[in-house]
């Protein structure tokens, strides 16, 4: 609980930069596990909010704090869902390639807030992200977000790396 305390402090540290940009996010997708198991892919839903400080007119960094939900479907004789909630904060490189469009490239660490029955899984995630995204004259975007844990998500399956993409629709001002 200590760690996500000073990764909230250093988002919320983040916040008060000048030349910064503050968005609020909600999007939904697929998880799956990448394993062994024959795993299937579930709904998946991610809400929070950002700050990207604009280095210069092409290259921005952005920082998040988004509750995102994962997991997968296993089927053993009847279906068993996977889904543990975690505290996503991802930083991100963009590249402000033309007017409103915007590619993203970056790393992202993520306790988990709730195993959901699944005591051998790690506490804590960490990945790889990239995205897109368009955004229109009012401050609405539109993107496509995709995760790829690096981390294993069973301490006992070294195989076992949580994937995701979503599409975000986010609010800018």
């Amino acid at each position: 609980m200590k760690k996500v305390l000073v990764m909230l402090m250093l988002v919320l540290g983040c916040t008060l930069s000048a030349h910064a940009q503050f968005a609020i996010k909600a999007g939904a997708g697929v998880s799956n596990i990448d394993d062994n198991a024959g795993s299937d892919a579930i709904l998946s839903w991610k809400v929070g909010a950002g700050y990207e400080f604009r280095l210069n007119n092409l290259i921005g960094i952005e920082t998040s704090a988004l509750l995102t939900s994962k997991g997968c479907k296993y089927k053993v004789g009847y279906d068993i869902e996977f889904r543990p909630l975690y505290l996503q904060i991802p930083v991100m490189v963009n590249f402000h390639v033309v007017d409103n469009l915007v590619l993203g490239a970056g790393a992202y660490m993520a306790p988990v807030l709730s195993k959901d029955k699944f005591d051998s899984m790690n506490s804590v995630e960490s990945g790889l992200r990239g995205g897109v995204r368009y955004g229109f004259n009012n401050g609405l975007e539109i993107g496509l977000d995709m995760d790829y844990g690096v981390s294993k998500v069973f301490d006992e399956d070294e195989d076992s790396h949580q994937a995701s993409a979503a599409i975000v629709l986010s609010y800018r001002f």
